[in-house]
């Protein structure tokens, strides 16, 4: 969700995302519009059974035979849209909707490597909550919240979530973390990054890296309301591998509709 006031910046996927009709008047509706498109790989073969979410709303697809998608009552203004599909990358990107007017966008997926689970003795410590004991979601969650340095925070398990206003809000109480507030909005700032070889922050989303230059316009792409968990790295030495970038720090967020 992009906050009132902050600019919307280009954000680029590691897919190939192709704009194939522009904005289109339709008859006026409540202050929705139409978004519509097909889900292919590469070479503009379909995707069949692909989720895609409309993040901050209950809208949610899954592609036909031909990797189509349809959403007739979209919100206007500016929506995050996450595709995903079993075997391929996912893919974050913006769109911005106009009252009574359709959208169609054709969305291009990667193949997403395959590797074989590790074998991994768990003790008690790294047992799923009950709520999770029968889903893999969030499995890499709770392994790096065992073997990693860094802060993890649950909903249902952290007072920030019931209280945030923002997303940067869940960040409130972490050593080395600095959260502010001004003219109705919260930024984030790490004073660990400052003077250092990068002083980026990455900021992930459901495994996909949002690329904005300002990490916390990167968090306006997604609800408080819609995390489910949250992890922070502070320093590089902390990032995990498959997070790991030219950032000097790490926000990897996972919201209730991940895979």
């Amino acid at each position: 969700m992009t906050t009132p006031g902050r600019r919307h910046a280009s954000f680029a996927v590691p897919a190939v995302l192709l704009l194939l009709a522009h904005a289109a008047p339709l008859a006026a509706q409540d202050k929705t519009g139409i978004f519509l498109g097909r889900v292919t790989d590469s070479l503009g073969t379909p995707v069949p059974y692909a989720s895609v979410a409309i993040l901050s709303t209950k809208l949610r697809a899954i592609t036909d035979s031909n990797g189509r998608f349809r959403f007739d009552r979209v919100p206007v203004g500016s929506q995050a849209v996450a595709v995903r599909a079993f075997g391929w990358k996912p893919v974050l990107f913006m769109i911005r909707m106009e009252e009574g007017q359709e959208q169609s966008f054709q969305v291009g997926l990667e193949r997403a490597p395959q590797f074989l689970p590790d074998l991994i003795a768990k003790s008690k410590s790294t047992t799923k909550p009950p709520e999770y004991a029968f889903t893999n979601r969030y499995d890499g969650f709770f392994y790096r919240r065992v073997v990693r340095s860094g802060t993890f925070r649950l909903r249902g398990a952290n007072v920030w979530f019931e209280s945030a206003m923002h997303t940067a809000d869940l960040l409130q109480g972490i050593p080395s973390v600095r959260v502010s507030s001004s003219g109705g909005m919260s930024t984030v700032d790490f004073p660990g990054c400052k003077g250092g070889a990068s002083t980026r922050v990455a900021v992930w989303i459901d495994g996909s890296r949002v690329m904005e230059n300002d990490h916390n316009d990167a968090l306006d792409f997604v609800s408080p309301s819609d995390v489910e968990a949250i992890e922070v790295y502070r320093r590089g030495g902390q990032i995990p591998a498959e997070f790991q970038t030219d950032a000097c720090a790490a926000i990897v967020i996972w919201t209730r509709v991940a895979p």
